[in-house]
């Protein structure tokens, strides 16, 4: 059975509130699936027949959140192929500032450029639009359990 890992860059606890509700939603249809809230390297390099989800919000400049930024460096410098591993990425901003979903736009590029395969385009989250960050969940949710179903063999 193909399994998810949920991997999560929080720093005021949103984006885990997402990523757990992913999680849930994608146990409750059937999927196997783990959330890591602390992320490591050697748990992400696991996944590399399986499939990924980044779920991360933006901090500072564009920058990944304390949590998930060891992860990004490890990957990003001792780098890892990916070339079977499915992946997703949802990231969090708000659009008022100038490096809005930096993060998880960074995450994109680099699990593309270790061959990775994208289930969907990254979705961005932008506080300044919604309240309420599971709102735009759902209808991604449903297109990516989709492509799972369709690419993927439970």
């Amino acid at each position: 059975m193909v399994k998810v890992g949920v991997f999560v860059g929080s720093e005021f606890g949103t984006a885990e509130r997402v990523a757990t509700h992913l999680a849930h939603q994608l146990a409750l249809i059937g999927w196997q699936v783990q959330l890591y809230s602390q992320p490591e390297y050697e748990v992400l390099l696991r996944y590399h027949q399986d499939v990924v989800v980044i779920v991360t919000s933006t901090t500072g400049q564009g920058e990944q959140p304390k949590a998930i930024a060891p992860l990004y460096e490890q990957l990003r410098e001792l780098g890892g192929y990916l070339g079977h591993c499915h992946y997703a990425v949802v990231g969090l901003g708000d659009s008022r500032y100038p490096d809005f979903c930096q993060a998880g736009r960074h995450w994109q590029q680099l699990l593309a450029e270790y061959g990775g395969q994208p289930l969907l385009p990254m979705l961005e989250i932008d506080a300044s639009e919604t309240l309420d960050s599971l709102v735009p969940c759902k209808a991604w949710l449903k297109q990516f359990s989709r492509q799972l179903n369709t690419q993927l063999t439970v």
